[in-house]
């Protein structure tokens, strides 16, 4: 099954990275079948250890969302795709969310389900037609400025 993004997520990135994610598909985790509550933290200030992760589980710290559960690696694949600057961000500053098993939980309430198990061939990253998506400067440094968004 895949999913799309249709509004910002909520998170810790910058809202513009986050924004970057709109209108893109992509596919549950290996083993997902659609929305299910889990217990998350923030990419940036959440516990980045298993033992951490447990000890913010049993005290509360965690809280429950109810989402979509992601491959991060391969939806940061995807997103450098559309938005090589906010993928950057992503490789700078949570370097953790590259690495293999490391999932990614988007709100249910920012997606639409696009398929079902094999109603793709593939996973690509694809907008709707005429859909904004930013782009880095030539040199792949720098997002654009944000006011000129339709």
């Amino acid at each position: 099954m895949f999913i799309r993004i249709v509004a910002t997520p909520p998170g810790e990135a910058p809202e513009e990275v986050r924004q970057a994610w709109v209108g893109l598909e992509l596919p549950l985790a290996a083993g997902e079948t659609g929305p299910r509550v889990v217990p998350t933290s923030g990419v940036l200030s959440g516990p980045r250890t298993l033992l951490g992760k447990l000890v913010a589980l049993l005290t509360g710290q965690a809280k429950q969302s109810w989402g979509y559960v992601i491959d991060a690696p391969q939806a940061l694949t995807l997103l450098a795709e559309a938005a090589p600057w906010a993928a950057r961000w992503w490789r700078e500053h949570v370097p953790h969310a590259w690495e293999p098993g490391y999932r990614f939980l988007f709100s249910a309430a920012v997606c639409a389900e696009e398929g079902g198990a094999t109603g793709r061939s593939s996973a690509r990253a694809r907008g709707p037609a005429g859909a904004y998506f930013p782009s880095a400067h030539k040199d792949g440094t720098t997002p654009p400025d944000r006011r000129d968004r339709p």
